[in-house]
């Protein structure tokens, strides 16, 4: 039992994740470690991210363009049988290896080649890339493509223009920006858990309530208040163990 439980654990950590804490954590942690392996081992930035748009392409045919390979179920049996296993072992593409890889990779060819796309441009860009987007997501399930809708081939340029142009904001050096980032990490970190707790006296007194908007808003808000007592009592001397929460 604990061999099998350890063999899970890393499965998971490399294709599943977790649904609980939002997937793209270990997606992310995966990807770098998998990218920094590569580097170390003299691969080109340009041959790890042609292999990673190869594997998101791939990636795309178990979510929003299944469509596309659907009807190999009717065409060739025996590869579709194949197809099934594979995706009993890997769980689903929206991971770090067919996604996270290529995301992070993207910032590594910004971070070495210092790509500089005026600020302009970089928003017009990334408008044109939403709208494309929409117009991808809505076209496939509207001809009933999609399987999953984790993965969009426009999903790339939104990510890669919207990073370039939040790059280039220039902020104030303010602290209300400060606890704001300490807020995205304790809200990202506690939310899974406040939502399960919510969800249980919403259930006691109603039981819809737990697929509501009102539980939706209730852990919002139970969530940035726990992230600011957090911050404040991380404040204090005794307490001070708390910053590593979020920092």
């Amino acid at each position: 039992k604990t061999g099998s439980a350890v063999i899970q654990y890393i499965r998971n950590f490399i294709f599943s994740g977790s649904y609980e804490h939002l997937w793209y954590l270990t997606a992310t942690v995966f990807a770098v470690i998998v990218i920094s392996l590569l580097l170390k081992k003299a691969v080109s930035p340009e041959k790890i991210a042609a292999a990673a748009a190869f594997l998101y392409l791939i990636g795309l045919l178990a979510q929003s363009w299944f469509g596309v390979i659907a009807p190999l179920k009717e065409l060739t049996p025996s590869l579709w049988s194949a197809l099934k296993i594979t995706k009993n072992v890997i769980v689903t593409t929206r991971n770090g290896l067919f996604e996270g890889v290529l995301f992070v990779g993207i910032g590594m060819l910004f971070s070495k080649y210092q790509f500089r796309i005026p600020l302009k441009k970089s928003l017009l860009l990334f408008c044109v890339s939403v709208c494309l987007l929409l117009i991808e997501a809505f076209t496939l399930k509207h001809y009933g493509f999609v399987r999953q809708c984790d993965m969009y081939l426009f999903s790339v340029p939104v990510a890669a223009f919207g990073f370039s142009f939040a790059a280039q904001i220039k902020l104030p050096d303010k602290p209300i920006y400060r606890k704001l980032r300490k807020l995205s990490s304790l809200i990202y970190f506690s939310h899974p858990l406040i939502n399960k707790i919510v969800g249980i006296p919403l259930g006691i007194i109603y039981k819809p309530l737990c697929d509501s908007a009102l539980r939706f808003i209730i852990t919002v808000i139970a969530s940035v208040v726990f992230s600011l007592i957090i911050i404040r009592l991380s404040e204090l001397p005794k307490l001070k163990l708390l910053k590593k929460l979020y920092s």
